[in-house]
């Protein structure tokens, strides 16, 4: 229920009778029949509500964040293990080359 009371204390002005709400949250202001002109303040709510969205969308740029860190992390973990791989796998071949070698050589000894 809204409780509406005279601005200029009753009095009738030039321009028309003058208006607001009691809660003062809004002003109306008619003039001669004219359109009203609503002046709108935020309630406690709306800036709660606008706060928890502007909280909102900060969480999800953050997870966005994280995420992109963590593709990061797991590219440079990636390239860290396969280039170990291939170093493994380079002294094993070279295993692979020296016994292959000494079985040559062993071949030829027995002449076979």
């Amino acid at each position: 229920m809204r409780l509406w009371y005279p601005v200029n204390g009753g009095k009738q002005s030039g321009c028309g009778p003058r208006w607001t709400e009691k809660a003062g949250r809004c002003k109306k202001i008619a003039q001669n029949g004219a359109a009203a002109l609503w002046e709108r303040h935020m309630t406690p709510y709306e800036t709660y509500s606008l706060i928890g969205q502007y909280i909102g969308l900060g969480l999800i740029f953050y997870g966005i964040w994280q995420m992109q860190r963590g593709t990061e992390y797991r590219e440079r973990e990636s390239v860290r293990r396969h280039e170990e791989n291939m170093r493994r796998l380079d002294e094993s071949m070279e295993g692979m080359r020296a016994l292959i070698e000494g079985q040559k050589v062993l071949i030829k000894r027995t002449g076979g």
